[in-house]
């Protein structure tokens, strides 16, 4: 009887930095799905200050199995 573990490990991420945040400013985070593959999932993260972008990059896990046998 064996036991397995299934972990998401990111493999690629990518940001780009647009524009400055300044301390106490309150950010809007944003992260949605671009893809759902069959062992991977890749995401769009956005980043905003209360005037301007700040940040947008991407992400992208997949599926590991951790057998435990």
């Amino acid at each position: 009887n064996s036991t397995f573990h299934v972990t998401w490990p990111r493999v690629h991420i990518s940001l780009d930095f647009l524009g400055p945040a300044r301390f106490e400013e309150i950010l809007r985070i944003e992260v949605v799905v671009a893809k759902l593959g069959e062992s991977s999932v890749s995401f769009q993260h956005s980043i905003y200050g209360p005037k301007h972008p700040v940040a947008r990059g991407t992400s992208i896990s997949v599926c590991c199995k951790i057998d435990r046998s």
